[in-house]
């Protein structure tokens, strides 16, 4: 592959503070049980009410997820569901496999449970390393960015966040891994964007992202830098906690990242 090629290949992935997705990672995993205990069905009805009641969840539509049983054995602990989809989208495979409409649909309602736990922005939780596992493309993604990665593997792309200086760092690999694409965003949380319950509980969803630097560096060869620079951007915090982190982009594109010891808690070959 040519340098040039490669490095916009890998640009298109590195600017996902502006909700340019990275190389989707389909889940393949099917999530769906045919049995329902009632006592299933009472807690993750209750569980759900509680999520409603966040003020984030006002567009959520039951039926457009599967009707409100499915709904309701996904409200029972949705973390738990979109990490099983997770870690078997990865395990036992190279590639990325077709993912089922029920699958995919049941991975966007537990995103969407999430959000509406009201665990938002928190500088203490969002430092440190963290690891891109799966990407979505909204329709204001590019066109070029749907066709690259198709033999995308875990661990090619990460992200930093440094609270002391109010900066991180998206880095996205080559494949091989001897390139590395860097770039550097300068974040600020803003009161825009918030959510509030019914309870008056404010949550703080935002934070204002520019694109300071970008640099490409390829084995031993000079770092070279890229003249990209871009301000305007910002992350919503759809859900965070110690080891999982779900965002949105300005441009639509929604990102999950885990903590590497949640990776190496898969046991992946």
């Amino acid at each position: 592959m040519k340098l040039n090629t490669l490095v916009t290949s890998l640009l298109i992935g590195c600017v996902a503070s502006f909700g340019v997705s990275s190389p989707r990672r389909v889940v393949s995993t099917e999530l769906h049980s045919t049995a329902m205990s009632s006592t299933t069905m009472s807690s993750g009805a209750v569980n759900y009410r509680k999520l409603k009641a966040s003020g984030y969840m006002a567009d959520f539509d039951p039926v457009a997820s599967g009707g409100f049983n499915r709904v309701f054995k996904l409200s029972e602990d949705p973390k738990a569901y979109l990490m099983e989809a997770l870690r078997s989208s990865y395990s036992g495979t190279s590639g990325i496999e077709s993912a089922t409409a029920s699958t995919a649909m049941d991975v966007k309602t537990c995103m969407d449970l999430l959000a509406g736990e009201s665990k938002g922005y928190d500088s203490e939780k969002v430092a440190g390393d963290w690891v891109l596992v799966y990407s979505q493309n909204s329709k204001k993604s590019p066109s070029l960015q749907k066709l690259i990665g198709k033999s995308e593997k875990i661990g090619r792309a990460f992200s930093n966040f440094d609270t002391s200086s109010f900066t991180f760092d998206n880095l996205s690999y080559t494949k091989r891994g001897n390139g590395v694409l860097k770039a550097t965003v300068e974040y600020q949380p803003t009161g825009e964007g918030f959510s509030k319950s019914e309870s008056g509980e404010i949550t703080v969803r935002r934070i204002k992202a520019d694109i300071t630097d970008v640099s490409f560096k390829y084995k031993s060869l000079p770092t070279l830098p890229i003249p990209l620079k871009k301000k305007g951007g910002y992350l919503d915090f759809l859900y965070l906690d110690d080891d999982l982190r779900i965002t949105k982009g300005n441009r639509g594109g929604v990102f999950v990242h885990v903590r590497k010891e949640m990776i190496d808690s898969w046991g992946l070959s």
